[in-house]
């Protein structure tokens, strides 16, 4: 494996275990340092195999994930392409939309569980049960 790509998963790695104890203990923080967006990276990089084998969406079905902070923000379109695969395409209308904090995004992506509903702090408009099956399948590491 090429050193900077063992070196971003590295980072990543100790960026999500600092936040494991942060959650664990009540004390937030050091959500927008550069850990903060090597996570964003590798975790966004899963949003298309997670809205297409995650939540079951549909050729044609687009998610508009809004992550607003506090820490990073930003919006990703993923669509279902004609041959079934998912991939990101630039803002258009949305089947779901989904609004979530940063933390309540690794959370869920990294697949932690803590005694927090991260899920349920989700804002989702549009296909309801897409959504919600989109949320119960977010974890994208190992």
């Amino acid at each position: 494996m090429p050193i900077p790509q063992i070196l971003s998963m590295r980072t990543f790695d100790i960026w999500v275990h600092e936040q494991d104890v942060r959650v664990s203990t009540g004390d937030l923080g050091n959500l927008d340092g550069p850990g903060s967006h090597q996570a964003r990276d590798y975790l966004t990089a899963g949003l298309p195999k997670t809205w297409v084998k995650g939540a079951g969406a549909p050729v044609g079905a687009v998610l508009h994930l809004i992550v607003d902070g506090p820490g990073l923000m930003f919006e990703s379109w993923v669509r279902v392409d004609d041959h079934g695969r998912g991939e990101f395409v630039a803002e258009q209308p949305a089947t779901t939309t989904i609004e979530m904090s940063w933390l309540a995004y690794v959370t869920l992506s990294a697949g932690r569980h803590t005694e927090q509903d991260f899920t349920s702090s989700a804002m989702l408009d549009g296909d309801a049960g897409l959504g919600e099956a989109f949320l119960a399948n977010m974890g994208v590491t190992p």
